[in-house]
């Protein structure tokens, strides 16, 4: 924080029980984004189970991830994380990544590589590809969250979470209904026989 901008919250405190209120408040801070994150994995849930909910996908709101009902949690499915990635990921006991990765360059599955806008990481360990920040909400961080801004994102959550869910729905439903099928293919050819 640039010190002219601290001296100015140093007035805030003037006097003692502002200064107390506020330290007690700050020792909050965890519980209160948690209760605003809460709120919009609440509205994810109520839309991927009820509205929105397609044949053949699941939804897990305790690990926010969306898969293939007939292949589980552990298969190629699409993961929500620290409010900002939103990426596709397998279970590395569970599947061939390396033979993932290799059908994702091919023709066939490529389209998959496309489905994310905004700064994209590819095959980067389990995540096959991840889109990070790429949420608008008229900020100055628009389309470029980064982890830096997970106390902004979590404000969003609590107090913007319809527009937060929209804009994952969007995401997530694109995915769903365009590429189920290939996705199906994928978690078939790629699954490990034990």
């Amino acid at each position: 924080m640039p010190n002219d901008l601290l001296f100015k919250a140093v007035t805030l405190f003037e006097e003692q029980d502002k200064w107390d209120a506020f330290i007690e408040l700050s020792s909050y801070v965890e519980n209160i984004k948690n209760i605003w994150k809460d709120r919009l994995s609440n509205r994810l849930e109520e839309y991927f189970t009820k509205e929105g909910k397609m044949d053949g996908w699941n939804f897990n709101k305790d690990g926010m991830v969306w898969y293939l009902n007939d292949y589980g949690q552990d298969s190629f499915g699409i993961w929500w994380e620290h409010l900002y990635q939103l990426s596709f990921w397998a279970n590395p006991s569970h599947y061939d990544i390396e033979k993932i990765k290799s059908l994702l360059e091919s023709t066939k599955y490529s389209p998959l590589l496309n489905v994310f806008d905004g700064v994209v990481k590819k095959f980067n360990g389990n995540y096959l590809l991840s889109e990070f920040g790429n949420f608008s909400f008229g900020s100055i961080y628009d389309n470029n969250f980064g982890f830096e801004h997970l106390n902004t994102l979590a404000w969003y959550a609590g107090n913007e979470t319809e527009e937060f869910a929209n804009q994952i729905i969007k995401k997530v439903d694109s995915i769903r209904k365009e590429h189920f099928e290939i996705i199906t293919e994928l978690c078939e050819y790629t699954k490990i026989i034990k």
